[in-house]
This record gives structure tokens, sequence and C-alpha cells, in this order.
């Protein structure tokens, strides 16, 4: 942050001439009056830049790093909409996390940071060597292979436990797939995606109104209950478990990028 001590006639000259200085307007700095002024007497102003919301981030994050002992440096691209924070260095393993989950806890508390004085919201994004974009990529061709086999088979397709950043990519892969539906189920940090076919397969078609038999014939005798098979697959295996579902506050998660989640 820049910060600067103008002198001049009158508080109003002063401030005028200090924004000229910085090439800001009065929305982009913070003023601190030393002397109001008076007979033979200037008045004394002291103002600096304010800082950005990705600007709020990078701070937070490079203290946190700092404090943590971790080799990473940042770099912030800033526009009107987003900041974009990338990591890198030797222990950007350690910062990514499994699956991502302890870059997502940083993203999720710089946002809360650096949107923390609530007169608008910007998009804090966090990265580290591109994990985000691989793993984007990952993801949709996950998405796209599951789908298929859902249609095959015309049946469900459960993924395992994802984080709503993953289910996103999930959801936006398969938004245009004319072949498929896609929903969300469960509760937090337990939430998954459910990839249904529309040439879903009905079981039990000989049976009127294609209701499910709650007993097959050989169990009838024996008044013997049978359990009923799944209808859907689990791919969980593709992934592994996800683990990354840490507590957040709904209305800041609506808010932080989440919003569009097909949940």
């Amino acid at each position: 942050m820049k910060s600067i001590e103008v002198k001049a006639s009158t508080i109003e000259e002063a401030i005028e001439k200090g924004l000229a200085e910085l090439g800001k307007n009065k929305e982009e700095v913070e003023i601190e009056i030393i002397d109001m002024g008076g007979f033979l007497k200037k008045a004394k102003i002291v103002i600096t830049e304010r800082q950005s919301e990705g600007q709020k981030a990078q701070e937070f994050i490079d203290r946190l790093l700092k404090k943590m002992n971790f080799d990473i440096s940042s770099e912030l691209e800033e526009n009107e909409e987003k900041a974009l924070i990338m990591l890198s260095g030797k222990d950007s393993g350690k910062i990514i996390g499994y699956r991502g989950d302890v870059l997502d806890a940083v993203q999720y508390l710089s946002s809360v940071i650096a949107n923390s004085e609530g007169k608008r919201f910007k998009k804090i994004i966090i990265d580290c060597e591109q994990y985000r974009i691989k793993r984007e990529k990952t993801l949709i061709s996950l998405a796209d292979k599951l789908a298929d086999k859902a249609v095959e088979r015309g049946r469900k397709v459960s993924l395992e436990p994802m984080n709503p950043f993953e289910r996103r990519i999930i959801h936006s892969a398969l938004q245009k797939n004319t072949n498929v539906t896609t929903e969300s189920e469960g509760e937090e940090p337990n939430r998954f995606i459910v990839i249904t076919p529309n040439n879903i397969k009905t079981r039990y078609n000989d049976n009127k109104d294609n209701k499910r038999p709650r007993y097959n014939d050989s169990a009838k005798d024996n008044n013997t209950r049978t359990q009923p098979k799944k209808s859907f697959g689990s791919f969980g295996s593709y992934l592994g478990n996800s683990k990354s579902g840490f507590a957040k506050d709904n209305s800041f998660v609506k808010k932080s990028g989440f919003d569009n989640l097909k949940d």
C-alpha cells in the first residue's frame, strides 16, 4: 500500500492534490486528517491506497504461509469480478492437500477475509501449480465416461462424495448432454452426484403398474422378504474418497462461487 502526506491551503485542496498524485478516486483510498490548517497554516492529511479484495487475500495467504514455514510464493491477478492468486514452490503438495482439501480451506478463509467489509463481493480463487485446471480436466473426462456408461447400461450411476467445487464441474460438464441428467443427493460432507440416463430401464416390466414386488415366488411360502437389488452402480473408485467437505457458512458459500451448483 502506498501512503503519502499532503499539505495544502484547505483540506479539500489537500485531498484533491493527493488523489491526483496517487491516480485514485475517493473510494480507493483512506484519508487521515492530521491538521485542519488555519491562518498562515496549511492543512495536512495522510492519504493511503485502500487494499483491494485480492490484495487482502494475498496478504492473508502470505502471512499464513510464513507461519507454516512453507516455501511457497504467491502472484495476484485481479479484475473487477474476481481475483486469482497462484501459488508455487517446494511445498506445493502440502498446501494442496488430499484432493485439494487444504487449498479449498485456504480459498474459503481468504474469501471471508477479503470480503469482510461487505460493501461488494469479489470472487477469490486460489490455485497452486495449476492444480485446479488439471483437476477440472480430469473430472470432465470422468463425467463423460460415466455418462456413456450410464446410457450404455440404462441405469443410474452414482459418484463418490465430492466438494461443491468438484460437483459443479461435473454438473457443468454434462449440462449440454441430452442423454443424461444430473442431481446432487445426500448431505455435506457426503453429498454426491447421481447421473441418470434418459433411457433408464424399468425393472419388473411384467408386474402390473410396473410396481416392484415386495416378495419373490420362492419367498412367499416362508414369508421371507427379499432384499431389493440396487438400481445403480457406484463408481467411487474412479477418484477415491474425497475428504474436502469442510464446514462452511451456507449463505457465504452461495455467494462465493458455488451458487451455480445444481444442488
